[in-house]
């Protein structure tokens, strides 16, 4: 997303079985393993910084529109 922002680089997210509001709003166990993930980072002034970035990134990502690849099936 910050390629997108600084450079104006295409980005094409890509959700596999999952539903794009489920990462949109970080819930059910993509919100737990989200959570889990930011654990293992010591500093908790880091941690929440961190966990700030990506929540608000993964928003923007589910919010870019894309293709519907069960359609292909």
């Amino acid at each position: 997303m910050e390629c997108r922002k600084r450079n104006g680089q295409v980005v094409i997210p890509i959700f596999y079985h999952i539903d794009p509001s489920v990462v949109r709003r970080q819930e059910g166990s993509f919100g737990k393993a989200l959570e889990v993930n930011t654990r293992k980072i010591h500093s908790e002034e880091d941690r929440e910084k961190l966990l700030g970035r990506w929540m608000c990134e993964l928003t923007q990502a589910s919010n870019i529109s894309g293709w519907d690849i069960t359609a292909f099936r």
